[in-house]
């Protein structure tokens, strides 16, 4: 199946501003399902922050629609969201406005449920207590929103009568509600056919022929990423402290494995965080990697010499010619060595 061939579940992530952390774990975990399910469906997010808005018309209306998409995320806190024209954007049954652009998203894709098969509709309420206003006026907003916030909930959770007419996925922090979401979007895509028993588990040799995804006593490798599972949330986590590096301008992460002999940490370093580093987008502004792997030995620098030299041949032509030259440079001036390696890529 061809790229343009595999399927598009699309997933509509509706908020205020208010959780952002949550917005962010929610795209996270979309992505991690996205290399988990590679090359047998796409989960597109839509969400306002990764897209550009233009000056010809207010937010919501270059907002796309709950209408085209498979799946709408709802998650709430304190907060209802940014205020939307009243003239232009009012219930068709009433005519009254809706409160703010967070809830026209949810409530005109709860309307749509009710009446079609799609688009399903998730809602995520945060329960811990409210942030402390740091002015009186903006204490005064708060309360507002919080009256406002639990007369929707009870409009859309329950009915006149008091019976309940919608379910709600409470949580505390944002690794709970990361912990819900991937548990919530698993089974979602289990009823849609996308079990994890549809996995393809397929390596092949170099002369291009099958062999089974467990290699023995030997590690993982890259070429083994599409069978390497189990370690999601960790990777997931080891990825954002990266990123998170990257932008303090310091793009380094030292990943402390401890275990015993064959307990996978070998197989982890090198079918986890590589293969994933790779794909594109995984690091804002990388377009490629080289990969450097090495044991440590009785030199640990001539062993991380000879490695810089086989993934940058690049080096051969900077001041450091060789890795001997290299190691030398090191131990005398580590910055020069640094400006050799940064001069190579």
């Amino acid at each position: 199946m061809s790229p343009d061939e595999v399927p598009e579940l699309r997933i509509f992530i509706s908020s205020p501003g208010d959780v952002a952390s949550e917005r962010a774990r929610a795209l996270a975990v979309i992505a991690r399902l996205n290399g988990e399910y590679e090359g047998r469906f796409r989960l597109h997010p839509i969400a306002w922050e990764q897209k550009a808005h233009g000056a010809h018309a207010d937010f919501q209306a270059q907002i796309e629609a709950t209408a085209t998409c498979h799946l709408v995320i709802g998650i709430l806190w304190n907060r209802i969201g940014s205020a939307l024209d009243a003239t232009r954007y009012a219930r068709p049954e009433t005519g009254e406005p809706y409160e703010s652009g967070t809830v026209f998203e949810i409530e005109t894709a709860l309307d749509l449920r009710r009446h079609a098969q799609l688009p399903d509709v998730a809602l995520f309420q945060k329960n811990t207590p409210p942030l402390t206003a740091p002015s009186h006026a903006e204490a005064a907003e708060l309360a507002r929103n919080l009256g406002l916030m639990e007369a929707i909930r009870r409009r859309w959770q329950f009915t006149k009568t008091g019976a309940f007419k919608a379910a709600f996925n409470s949580f505390t922090d944002p690794d709970e509600f990361e912990r819900l979401l991937e548990q919530h979007l698993r089974a979602w895509l289990a009823e849609r056919g996308h079990g994890a028993d549809g996995v393809v588990w397929r390596i092949r040799d170099q002369d291009g022929r099958d062999r089974t995804p467990y290699p023995g006593l030997e590690a993982y490798g890259a070429e083994h990423a599409p069978v390497f599972c189990g370690r999601d949330q960790v990777l997931e986590l080891c990825l954002q402290d990266l990123r998170a590096a990257a932008q303090r301008g310091c793009a380094f992460l030292l990943l402390l494995l401890l275990g015993a002999s064959g307990a996978g940490k070998s197989s982890l370093a090198r079918a986890g965080p590589l293969p994933r580093l790779n794909k594109a987008g995984a690091a804002p502004g990388v377009n490629g990697w080289r990969e450097a792997i090495f044991r440590l030995g009785q030199d640990p620098l001539a062993a991380l010499a000879r490695a810089l030299f086989t993934a940058l041949t690049e080096l051969a032509v900077t001041g450091t010619p060789t890795p001997a030259v290299w190691c030398a440079t090191v131990r005398g001036h580590a910055e020069a060595a640094a400006n050799s390696v940064k001069a190579a890529l």
